[in-house]
């Protein structure tokens, strides 16, 4: 008799691996197993919680290490001896503080 998989250890399995292909191969059962079970509205909308979920944790973290990243960068930029170091650190606030205004613009455009 063929394991049933929960939806638990589907949605694990698709969040973890990125892909139908691997999440199946993961769990050692068929594509078709997994595309059934995304044809369900329920498991769908389970997986894409999930999904949000993992997103949303992800972007704190990333927030929080920007924080930081940039603090770090400052402390350099106004501090180092070394004036290469300062010019790096300064060139390096401009060129993200340059992506991060395209990408708000973008974000901002997009609602």
């Amino acid at each position: 008799m063929a394991k049933r998989f929960s939806d638990g250890e589907i949605i694990a399995a698709l969040l973890d691996t990125g892909s139908m292909r691997a999440a199946s191969e993961r769990l050692g059962c068929s594509r078709d197993t997994i595309k059934r079970r995304l044809g369900n509205p329920t498991f769908a909308a389970e997986l894409e919680a999930a999904r949000q979920e993992l997103t949303h944790g992800l972007s704190d973290v990333l927030n929080r290490s920007s924080e930081r990243a940039v603090s770090t960068l400052m402390k350099i930029m106004t501090t180092s001896d070394d004036e290469r170091l300062r010019i790096s650190a300064a060139d390096k606030l401009l060129t993200h503080a340059a992506a991060f205004g395209k990408l708000s613009k973008a974000v901002r455009d997009d609602w």
